[in-house]
């Protein structure tokens, strides 16, 4: 117990690792950031319930960029893809999912239930003009800085 106590009084003198205070702060962004204008937007312009599909072909979604918006907006980005310690588990909307990545079918995209898509530069080059080919969307909110740039669709 006295072990205990010690980290505790450790932890919140010099934060664990050491000289790293908050370690959820890379999940939230600051209200200055770049991001804050489009999770302020989906908070005050969406519904709890809305599913949002946020794709980045550079991260194994561990720590991606769904994490950052779910924490940022209340708002729900599945994206299917469970796995049990090295298994993938076997449901069919893990199949879905994976075919939707592939060329952003509308039936697949009513299938999973998903209201709205959060476009930004970590999206596969040229999957945001497939999206559009193939489904009914209306652009809802833009926003531009420099290179970065985040694009907020609506499925109809």
């Amino acid at each position: 117990m006295s072990q205990g106590i010690i980290f505790q009084l450790i932890f919140l003198t010099i934060g664990y690792p050491p000289g790293k205070w908050n370690n959820a702060d890379e999940f939230f962004v600051k209200n200055s950031s770049f991001e804050a204008g489009a999770y302020q937007w989906v908070k005050e312009n969406t519904k709890i319930n809305d599913y949002f599909l946020i794709l980045n072909p550079n991260d194994d979604y561990g720590l991606g960029p769904n994490l950052k918006f779910i924490f940022n907006t209340g708002r729900i980005a599945p994206i299917y893809t469970y796995k049990t310690k090295d298994e993938p588990i076997d449901i069919p909307e893990s199949y879905a999912f994976k075919q939707l990545k592939e060329n952003c079918d509308q039936g697949l995209m009513k299938y999973l239930n998903y209201k709205y898509l959060f476009v930004d530069v970590n999206w596969p080059t040229g999957f945001e003009e497939k999206c559009l080919v193939s489904n009914n969307l209306e652009l809802k909110f833009e926003a531009k800085r420099g290179d970065d740039f985040i694009r907020i669709y609506e499925v109809k």
